[in-house]
């Protein structure tokens, strides 16, 4: 009896190994692997080829550092043909006076399922099963209000950051481990209404560059323009805003992503608010993607806490 459990746990063991063996091996059969060449050089670590987290167009400035600090915290749903996300977020702007702010963004946990077509083809992953989670990038990005609108002036506001390599998962096309930098200068101008409801119209438009790290042994970078230009209708209730943004990179690999922003925002007089996005992808962005944030206005609670301490 020993004997037989004995030979039926070798065996077990055995065809555990054999499976195991068999999923490490499957991508070098696949590509046919020397063993030698670097294998994120059958990766194209690019927009279009990523996860929805992995090379993301930034948040575009609409001229002026927003009127207080402020903490959000929200999840994000995005869809596109062979992959299925979900995350959640994290992003914080500190304001440093009147003229200067500072903000953090990420992304701590994501949760992907992709296709096998999408996984082990399309972007050549490494990953077997094509699901998982991982942890997001982290974005620091710092803001100086150079001029402030007046009369017929518009707003003016320069802004530098850095995306670093903290996230995970580069195998399976989640985030690229490799550092990257941005910066722009970005102009709007309030236009007033006299109504009760319709308070104001803001057009703005943004230009900048984006450079980010690649694993090409002949082009250690990718960059490209940086450009984003739209509009926000702000009422007595809420805010209604509408952009379009993207950069191009000059490999033309899925490098030249473009998407479509809106989003409803409540203006209410109060702790928190709340934010509900929509974006799609026009170009070398294949999601679309829906996220919802909660948004709290640091200022109001740092002043209730000097009130009642």
């Amino acid at each position: 009896m020993k004997k037989n459990l004995f030979i039926a746990l070798f065996l077990l063991f055995g065809f555990s190994l054999h499976a195991q063996l068999s999923q490490d091996k499957w991508w070098e059969k696949l590509h046919q692997w020397d063993g030698v060449t670097p294998w994120q050089s059958f990766m194209q670590l690019s927009a279009k080829y990523m996860g929805p987290n992995g090379m993301p167009v930034p948040e575009i400035n609409k001229g002026a550092i927003p009127d207080y600090s402020y903490l959000e915290l929200g999840g994000a749903i995005h869809n596109s043909i062979g992959d299925h996300t979900e995350n959640g977020f994290f992003n914080l702007l500190y304001k440093a006076g009147d003229r200067a702010a500072f903000n953090v963004y990420f992304v701590p946990y994501e949760e992907y399922d992709m296709d096998t077509l999408t996984s082990r083809h399309t972007r050549n992953t490494r990953d077997y099963d094509g699901s998982g989670h991982s942890v997001g990038d982290v974005y620091l990005t710092a803001y100086w209000q150079v001029l402030k609108e007046k009369y017929f002036l518009p707003d003016v506001l320069l802004n530098f950051g850095i995306k670093t390599a903290s996230g995970n998962n580069l195998e399976a096309a989640r985030f690229t481990d490799a550092p990257g930098y941005y910066f722009s200068i970005s102009t709007g101008k309030t236009i007033m209404f006299k109504s009760a409801f319709f308070k104001s119209i803001r057009p703005y438009l943004l230009c900048g560059d984006y450079i980010w790290q690649t694993y090409e042994v002949n082009h250690k970078q990718d960059e490209g323009l940086w450009y984003g230009l739209g509009i926000s209708l702000n009422t007595r209730y809420f805010i209604l805003d509408d952009n379009i943004s993207g950069y191009s990179g000059y490999f033309r690999d899925g490098d030249m992503p473009q998407v479509n922003k809106i989003s409803f925002t409540s203006a209410f007089d109060a702790f928190v608010n709340i934010r509900l996005l929509y974006q799609y992808g026009i170009r070398d962005y294949n999601y679309r993607s829906t996220m919802f944030s909660a948004i709290v206005n640091l200022n109001r609670v740092k002043s209730s806490i000097s009130k009642h301490p």
